[in-house]
């Protein structure tokens, strides 16, 4: 490998005597450093940078990663090169119409977006860092000319660049990029959550933070066997186990590995994965194991057609502030780990562990569910019933600083400064999106008043924080129970303030009518107490019942 400039840009190329030439152009900044309301950004500069360019023997492409943003371009070394150059000498001037078409297009492409280990991030950092990847880039929609133009002048700099060849430099080779410094990694938080924990997902999901090292790399490489071992060759009850790591800053790196698993395996999958994972732990693999993954990477390392891979390596190690080793030295790092190195990074996955388990799994008892935090007391403010009121008793209620949603004495809270963002449309809808990934969604024709509530929801979130979303089909109205259906539903919901009600109001009638067709008040005394021990029950109740639920999108709740 070799390294130089081009333009101030740092250089890693191999010579792969290949009569074409493949290039790599990275820069250290990617999803991860977007907040939710500017989420979808970099994708879009991304988008608009490669509008229209590739075709015929040149093949480009491009793509955004929690911590990277790269452009890739293979074919006719001259055809790379004027690539490069138009596409460089455009990066930092997107063009405005073209930045508007490509955000449509992206909205359709998010929408498609998905998959377990999506999920897993988001289930650990919520809509923050590394988890804003799955929350479908809902701040498209705030993004101005103004606003991407100042984002790429600072991240696509020559300073927070490296780029990577197949070949050596081709002459004409120019970065038009301006000057700019490496970008930080800022540190991934995750949610205030204790761990290990479970939640519910499509199938089963693995997931924990790992220091990252070249053991930890290797660690997916050993989950994953473990799961093929265990639910494929032996319960034969899984079909394709998998597993991967992703960096999440400087750092750190989450591990993900997961399995289909059929209808047998679900009375035990969730303790039989916990072992796999708590066995890793205390005993590290198998040593067979571990050299066979040493020697299928030694192997691709020293592939002569692979070599670029090197260079790839020293890129990223570049872009993180480390040292940039050869082939040789990245070769005796990995022969130099040890089973005591994977285990040490299978403990700490173990010990922050997140498992996705399917809904018809059984649960695990000794570790919880993930839930959206639950308050008990009494709230204030603009009070909003459910339009179907009272066969339902959920209500909103919202003030100045936070919105509850609140049933008998518990509540769930959402404070202005805990709100990353909400989507918002023409039509009224509302959808609150809290730090730690947590929503809320409010139509209007949902609750009784419901159009003075999105004003209030308006005035709550901060304006920077309002995700214009696109206009969506018009929401069917709700379908109300009559009248009296409603209030059927209501005194005979079991404890509920209204059967409490009509249950004591009932006590009292009869005892009333006996007193008064016996033309004696005596035995009264007990009904009465009854009766005003549901009254002071019903009273208790009086505040309303929360939804629960982690909502990546208006539609997708957990």
């Amino acid at each position: 490998m070799q390294q130089t400039t081009v333009d101030g840009v740092p250089c890693f190329w191999v010579d792969s005597g290949r009569p074409t030439l493949t290039a790599r152009l990275l820069f250290r900044v990617g999803s991860a450093d977007e907040p939710l309301n500017e989420s979808g950004w970099l994708h879009l500069l991304e988008h608009s940078a490669l509008h229209g360019r590739g075709g015929g023997a040149l093949q480009v492409n491009g793509f955004v990663a929690p911590l990277v943003t790269g452009f890739d371009a293979h074919g006719p070394t001259e055809a790379v090169v004027q690539h490069l150059n138009e596409m460089t000498s455009t990066l930092t001037r997107p063009d405005p119409d073209r930045l508007l078409r490509e955000r449509d297009v992206l909205r359709a492409e998010g929408e498609m977006r998905g998959g377990p280990s999506v999920r897993a991030l988001s289930w650990r950092y919520g809509a923050r860092g590394p988890g804003v990847v799955a929350m479908g880039e809902p701040g498209l929609g705030r993004a101005t000319v103004a606003g991407l133009e100042e984002r790429a002048h600072r991240v696509f700099a020559r300073g927070n660049a490296a780029l990577v060849l197949d070949g050596p430099v081709p002459p004409g080779l120019r970065l038009d990029l301006p000057d700019g410094e490496l970008l930080p990694f800022a540190q991934a938080h995750p949610c205030k959550q204790r761990l290990p924990a479970w939640y519910v997902d499509e199938g089963l999901v693995l997931s924990g933070v790992v220091t990252r090292s070249d053991a930890a790399t290797i660690l997916p490489d050993i989950i994953e066997r473990g799961l093929r071992v265990k639910f494929r060759d032996e319960a034969a009850a899984s079909y394709a186990p998998w597993a991967t790591y992703e960096a999440v800053d400087a750092e750190r790196a989450l591990v993900i590995a997961g399995s289909d698993a059929s209808r047998v395996l679900m009375p035990t999958l969730a303790h039989q994965a916990r072992m796999l994972v708590r066995d890793l732990g205390n005993h590290g693999p198998e040593s067979t194991w571990l050299d066979d993954v040493k020697a299928m990477r030694r192997q691709a390392m020293t592939d002569p057609y692979a070599l670029v891979g090197s260079a790839m390596r020293a890129a990223h190690e570049h872009l993180r502030g480390r040292p940039v080793l050869d082939q040789d030295e990245v070769l005796a790092e990995l022969d130099a780990t040890t089973t005591e190195d994977v285990r040490a990074s299978a403990q700490e996955f173990a010990s922050s562990l997140l498992l996705g388990l399917p809904g018809d799994a059984t649960a695990p008892t000794d570790i919880p569910v993930v839930a959206q935090p639950l308050e008990a007391g009494v709230v204030t403010g603009h009070r909003f019933r459910r339009a179907d009121w009272p066969a339902t008793t959920h209500a909103l209620v919202v003030d100045s600083d936070e919105a509850h949603l609140v049933a008998n004495d518990e509540y769930t809270r959402y404070r202005a400064s805990d709100i990353a963002g909400m989507m918002r449309w023409d039509d009224g809808g509302r959808h609150l999106i809290t730090f730690d990934g947590w929503g809320l969604t409010v139509e209007p024709q949902d609750w009784r008043g419901g159009r003075k509530a999105v004003e209030l929801l308006d005035a709550l979130v901060p304006p920077a924080r309002h995700l214009p979303m696109p206009d969506r089909d018009p929401a069917p109205p709700p379908r109300l129970p009559n009248l009296p259906r409603r209030w059927w539903n209501a005194v005979t919901r079991p404890w509920s303030h209204h059967a409490l009600v009509a249950w004591g109001s009932l006590v009292v009638v009869l005892a009333v009518v006996r007193a008064v067709s016996s033309g004696s008040a005596s035995g009264i005394g007990l009904p009465l107490i009854v009766a005003g021990f549901c009254f002071y029950i019903a009273a208790k109740r009086y505040d309303q019942r929360t939804y629960r639920g982690r909502q990546r999108m208006p539609d997708s709740t957990h």
